[in-house]
């Protein structure tokens, strides 16, 4: 038996076996050998992001993280069009990419950026995004590269053989960027996908479904299928997208697509993916990109006058993380990688970019924060931009995301800290690509500042569940900085940072990870009127009551943070928000270990439990994506019928009960 555990480590299980294969082929034969009554169900698991049971088993865990990498951008691509229906063909630059890369090469190889550590193994592995050229045949080995579209609009499938006539000292000019951002590099693509992931520029760019254009499936029998994006319709040009035999018919490639998006790997494992990519503006200042270009000489970081005492500890710091991982991850160069060949825990960027952060950067981070006193008042703005983003969506058509970087691309969110001294203060941040809003004179520029903090102490002495209620102050410049601004391995792409990888390092610095809890609940709203704003206030005032409840009553629980942003509806089967659009709500206890009964405190997740069943009433329902916190009656509530059309297709897909989780049996207790 192998002991698993999800990332904030506060569930465990023991799983009968571990399978690492080492190439798709590999792959494919295992799951079509794969006998679910003798060794139970396959459980799909990649680098262990998971907050809940979404990646725990008991029979055989399939660790993804030894597959090759094979990433492709394409300039000019072909997305659909060109018909006798449609005489005007759709054009975008994409991103195909494999289900298991982290998301910190896919932002690497769309900003041209040097490639992740680690990713040169092999003699076979190669990392190109200085110039075009196709990718090469042998699927053998971590594969980058940057291509043109076709260059006959109403061939599409000649982009291939247009592709190789480019000459390699042909160097791409624009730089682009995923719809998506994660909050770690080491999140992977099928891995987000397979929860319809949401993210901080959710509220004007969709969800992460709505960037893709197809996936490749692999299912219970070992075959592997395409399933296209049902948003845009576009099976009608599934034959200008070869290379998989697609769904057998539309009727299947529909509902396929809207389950498998949010389907956790309980539907099949998701191979490759295309996206679409957002293209930089041209005016925009592109220096912030520009920070480790192939070739390029690495700068020294500069030292500050300010803080000295704190850099040379941050030098001491990041001194021990590269002494450690030196020993763990040899500087080796073309020999075979082990077995298996894991992505490393950090540093993800090469050696030359360590211990940079946004103040080290020319163009800062553009995010800009007011204040306000009010629930009330935190709803009306993200209700007022969300109001605006549907306006710009409509005028858009098509295909209702942006192409490029405009003034508009600006997502609004909350950041709220309920254990302040004022009755409720919030503070809402609103987070833009580049271009700062139109009327930006009464914003704050919240910059992040250089320096190293030790997060690990206070997960370590347990002090979390009591910092949290001295104040905002404490809770913003002692835990958020912490585990966001200030790591040695934080990935300094300003609008794309990965935020949470000083967050990883803290844990990893525990004997045993703390136990954070992390949940979101989607509230109901509308785009007239006043529709869910009480729900709102209410469930604010909620939060705020119960991270300030006497702690010997034995209830307390201190939110550590909750940040709130608008969302659209989702299109996942089993999505939160399925036909309207929601403010999501997401809580943060931080070291649950901390909250111990005998010393008076409450149980974190007992007390998201209790949130959730007093406003299931209300039409709140829980995010599955994250923590699951949730009684099955109230779930049951929530998901019921749409788990059991989810069971039933999933009887369709996965005729020998091949896929699994700890997940699948929460969803068919729920469905009962």
């Amino acid at each position: 038996m192998i002991e698993l555990e999800s990332y904030t480590g506060r569930l465990r299980e023991r799983a009968a076996e571990i399978r690492v294969p080492s190439s798709v082929a590999e792959l494919c034969e295992l799951v079509a050998a794969h006998d679910p009554a003798q060794h139970g169900a396959l459980t799909l698991r990649g680098h262990g992001h998971s907050l809940d049971r979404q990646a725990l088993g008991k029979g055989v865990v399939v660790s993804l993280e030894a597959l090759p990498h094979r990433l492709c951008v394409t300039e000019d691509d072909w997305i659909a069009g060109a018909s006798p229906a449609d005489a005007r063909p759709l054009r975008w630059t994409t991103v195909e990419v494999t289900g298991w890369t982290p998301w910190e090469a896919v932002t690497r190889a769309s900003l041209r950026l040097a490639q992740p550590a680690a990713w040169l193994r092999t003699p076979d592995d190669s990392w190109v995004v200085d110039r075009y050229q196709p990718l090469p045949a042998s699927p053998a080995g971590n594969h980058c590269a940057w291509r043109r579209g076709a260059a006959n609009q109403a061939e599409p499938e000649a982009a291939t053989e247009a592709a190789t006539d480019v000459a390699n000292d042909a160097a791409p000019v624009a730089r682009f960027v995923p719809y998506v951002m994660v909050s770690s590099g080491r999140i992977t693509t099928g891995g987000s996908l397979s929860g319809d992931g949401m993210w901080r520029f959710s509220s004007v760019l969709g969800r992460e479904s709505d960037s893709v254009v197809w996936f490749d499936l692999l299912r219970a029998d070992g075959s592997i299928v395409r399933v296209f994006n049902a948003r845009w319709k576009l099976w009608d040009h599934r034959s200008g997208h070869p290379g998989r035999e697609p769904a057998p018919s539309q009727q299947q490639n529909d509902p396929w697509f809207d389950a498998v998006i949010g389907g956790f790997g309980l539907l099949g494992c998701i191979v490759n993916i295309k996206y679409l990519l957002l293209e930089l503006d041209e005016n925009l200042e592109h220096g912030a990109f520009q920070l480790s270009p192939p070739g390029a000489p690495q700068q020294a970081s500069p030292r500050y006058a300010r803080r000295e005492r704190e850099h040379r500890a941050f030098e001491r710091q990041l001194e021990k993380l590269r002494a450690r991982d030196a020993i763990a991850l040899p500087a080796a160069a073309p020999a075979p990688a082990p077995d298996p060949a894991g992505w490393p825990r950090y540093p993800h960027a090469p050696e030359g970019e360590l211990g940079k952060t946004g103040a080290e950067i020319d163009a800062r981070a553009l995010t800009w924060m007011w204040a306000t006193d009010t629930a009330e008042a935190l709803f009306d703005t993200l209700q007022h931009h969300r109001r605006a983003q549907v306006a710009r969506e409509a005028e858009r058509g098509r295909i209702a995301i942006p192409r490029r970087v405009t003034e508009h691309t600006v997502a609004c969110f909350g950041l709220l800290f309920t254990n302040s001294g004022h009755p409720m203060q919030g503070i809402i941040g609103n987070v833009a690509y580049g271009t700062p809003p139109a009327k930006a004179d009464g914003f704050l520029l919240w910059d992040r500042h250089y320096g190293w903090k030790s997060a690990a102490l206070l997960l370590r002495w347990g002090l979390l569940p009591w910092a949290a209620r001295i104040g905002e102050w404490f809770v913003y410049h002692h835990v958020f900085e912490t585990c966001i601004d200030h790591s040695p391995t934080q990935n300094p792409i300003p609008e794309f940072g990965f935020f949470m990888e000083g967050h990883a390092i803290a844990q990893d610095e525990q004997a045993h990870r703390p136990c954070g809890v992390q949940q979101a609940w989607s509230i109901p709203i509308g785009l007239d009127g006043d529709q869910g704003r009480d729900v709102v206030a209410r469930f604010l005032a909620a939060l705020h009551r119960m991270s300030h409840e006497w702690r010997w009553l034995g209830n307390a629980v201190r939110v550590t943070v909750c940040d709130l942003k608008c969302l659209p509806p989702g299109r996942a089967l089993l999505s939160s928000a399925p036909d309207s659009h929601v403010i999501v709500v997401t809580v943060t206890v931080e070291n649950g270990r901390g909250y111990r009964r005998w010393l008076g405190w409450g149980s974190p997740a007992r007390a998201f439990r209790r949130l959730t069943q007093r406003f299931v009433r209300d039409g709140v329902k829980v995010h599955l994506t994250k923590g699951v916190c949730a009684r099955t009656a109230d779930l049951r509530a929530m998901y019921g019928p749409r788990f059991r059309q989810f069971l039933a297709l999933k009887r369709t897909l996965d005729l020998r009960g091949v896929w699994g989780s700890d997940l699948l049996d929460l969803i068919e207790a729920a469905a009962q």
